[in-house]
């Protein structure tokens, strides 16, 4: 099986549910995205990956919204 290629898919606006550390949207952001929005339900597991992902947003001014709640609201 082929690996997946983020790259290949890149559009204006990467969306993700179950931010975990966010691993998912550093991917995003390396694969060049320049907006990331993500949705966590766990609040320890919302503020670990806010405290990962604020370099990217702090270095390189890039969107990243991340929002503590459950994607079915």
């Amino acid at each position: 099986m082929p690996k997946f290629e983020l790259k290949n898919y890149v559009t204006d606006h990467f969306i993700e549910t179950g931010t975990q550390a966010g691993k998912g949207c550093a991917s995003a952001i390396a694969a060049g995205f320049k907006r990331v929005s993500s949705i966590e339900v766990y609040p320890q597991t919302f503020e670990a990956a806010k405290s990962n992902l604020d370099i990217f947003q702090d270095c390189f001014g890039l969107e990243i919204n991340l929002h503590l709640g459950d994607s079915e609201d």
